[in-house]
């Protein structure tokens, strides 16, 4: 969620989804982000591609956040999975350390009316759109519109710049002779950026930079009702006298007919990870591609809730006011509460009752709204999965992060117990390789590796693991 202004006195929240809407208003939409995610900007592609009506062109340009040569191998290699559709292009910029620049342009072939340029804070990644607080600005001047798109216009064709449609077309190829495995990928960019594959792997820093990290943020979504009035009425009548139906909050879950979501317990995740101060730390790997199949699962069956659940509200508050499905469901409940209350206390008015369809039906759209709004959170259920940040230039940031990431090897070590041989399966298998024991006092960052790549000692250590 993010802020932007409506006019030149208020701002207001925005989602992903009206962020697309004001863009797509025109037919050259141009970005610039530091930070993103390959979801988000697989999605945003999505949303803005061609149509019949309209061709639309749309660039976008990222930073390379100061990637060593190793790491930048990576991060192209994973912008190559971004799907481009006709009249899309996506620029990796390298010439500075870090493009911290967020700026969102949308024109035909000169601003006019309707025409957006957003600058501020808001990236296209998946915290910007969930647990940040981001603002953008909707600049109103010409000559600043102008200044806006000339600079657009500069860092787009930066010398040093990687074009990754020109990318994805050669490698198609480069794949006709020689497959499509990720290591052939890997070898391909090596060449083609002249950087010695073997390095990727060569160091203790290196490796844990091709790492992933996976968060889980606290999700908050609830479609209980319970407003101030029904908690009163409730609480009036003794525990004694109530039942299933009467307590102190409504479940819709169960009015609209759903199940109730299941919490996922991602201990598979945690088995094979090492914790972190900026979230769990999962090695590049065949455990990693288990992990990223395994959210992308949980991903399609909450889409398919997602679906259900915005269907359902928007039948229950179709016309301004409740469905009549749903109004007798709630008039049920509301006799059924009328009925407990003893003889010392009065009985609920029918004008109660309308109170109360007012302040349900205000609920219902509330949460319609919030669904709709925040999509992508729903649908990853607060869950992502991203490439290792690069913090290697703040000294700070990567005290606190080795700090945590060795400690986390060393507690699991001390908690073995025998019977939960699994939980330290993958600590095991890192601190091997890593060279560290219970004597480790710190981790040093240029210690060089075993010559056994990490992909094949992985499968050595994990051949008899069918989880």
């Amino acid at each position: 969620m993010f802020y932007s202004n409506k006019d030149t006195k208020n701002f207001e929240k925005l989602s992903f989804k009206e962020l697309i809407s004001l863009l797509s208003e025109k037919s050259n939409v141009s970005v610039i982000t530091c930070y993103y995610g390959i979801d988000k900007l697989n999605k945003f592609f999505d949303c803005l591609k061609s149509t019949k009506e309209r061709f639309r062109y749309t660039n976008i340009v990222v930073s390379s956040l100061g990637s060593n040569k190793e790491r930048l191998l990576q991060q192209v290699s994973e912008l190559m999975s971004v799907k481009l559709n006709d009249g899309q292009n996506l620029f990796l910029c390298r010439t500075y350390p870090l493009l911290h620049t967020k700026l969102y342009l949308s024109k035909d072939e000169r601003f006019s009316k309707n025409s957006h340029c957003l600058v501020g804070s808001l990236n296209l990644s998946d915290s910007a759109f969930s647990s940040n607080e981001e603002i953008l600005f909707d600049v109103e001047d010409a000559e600043n519109k102008n200044s806006a798109e000339r600079y657009f216009e500069r860092i787009k064709n930066l010398k040093d710049n990687i074009d990754i449609r020109s990318l994805q077309e050669d490698y198609k190829k480069y794949q006709k002779d020689n497959g499509d495995e990720e290591e052939r990928k890997l070898s391909y960019l090596s060449k083609k950026f002249d950087i010695p594959l073997s390095l990727s792997e060569n160091t203790i820093g290196q490796f844990i930079s091709s790492g992933y990290i996976f968060v889980k943020w606290a999700r908050t979504f609830s479609l209980s009702f319970s407003s101030k009035k029904w908690k009163k009425w409730v609480g009036q009548v003794p525990v004694e006298m109530r039942n299933t139906s009467i307590t102190m909050s409504i479940d819709v879950m169960k009015m609209l007919g759903i199940k109730k979501d299941k919490e996922e317990e991602n201990a598979y995740v945690k088995n094979n990870s090492i914790e972190s101060c900026f979230g769990m730390w999962l090695p590049r790997g065949f455990k990693y591609e288990k992990v990223k199949s395994m959210l992308d699962n949980q991903k399609e069956k909450r889409k398919k809730k997602y679906d259900l659940l915005v269907n359902a509200l928007a039948k229950c508050v179709k016309g301004k006011k409740l469905s009549n499905k749903i109004c007798k469901k709630l008039e049920g409940t509301f006799s059924d509460l009328n009925d407990r209350r003893n003889k010392k206390l009065k009985r609920l008015s029918p004008k109660d009752f309308e109170n109360l369809k007012d302040d349900f039906y205000k609920h219902l759209k509330g949460r319609l709204d919030s669904l709709r709004r925040n999509e992508d959170v729903y649908i990853n259920n607060g869950q992502y999965l991203n490439p290792m940040p690069y913090i290697w230039d703040d000294a700070s940031a990567v005290k606190e992060f080795l700090k945590s990431f060795l400690e986390d090897i060393k507690n699991r070590h001390n908690i073995r117990l025998g019977r939960n041989k699994r939980v330290t399966k993958m600590v095991d298998a890192v601190s091997r390789y890593l060279n560290i024991t219970e004597k480790t006092r710190s981790i040093e960052l240029n210690y060089r590796l075993p010559g056994m790549p990490w992909l094949v000692f992985e499968k050595n250590n994990f051949k008899q693991d069918k989880t």
